[in-house]
């Protein structure tokens, strides 16, 4: 549940239906999981490495792709973006 509801940004209320529970058991589990990995966070979650990726680096080819992309997993671009109610007030 806590999955599906991460990887395809889906309400409690889909994701109850869906597994036959009640919008108050999904929330209870999310946290649940939610806190567990926020526990694990020093085993799971690594600081970027501030090494530039050698495949990459000075290479002019990568560099139009690459060039000024922060936060890179595996030599990967992750698309990442914070919902306009995160977003600080100007």
């Amino acid at each position: 549940m806590f999955l599906h509801t991460v990887g395809y940004n889906i309400g409690n209320r889909v994701i109850g239906a869906s597994f036959g529970r009640s919008g108050e058991v999904v929330s209870r589990y999310f946290q649940r999981v939610f806190h567990a990995i926020g526990e694990l966070r020093d085993d799971l979650i690594r600081k970027p490495s501030l090494e530039t990726q050698t495949k990459t680096e000075g290479n002019y080819r990568w560099d139009l792709y690459f060039k000024d992309y922060i936060g890179a997993i595996d030599g990967k671009h992750v698309r990442a973006s914070i919902t306009p109610d995160m977003q600080p007030k100007q």
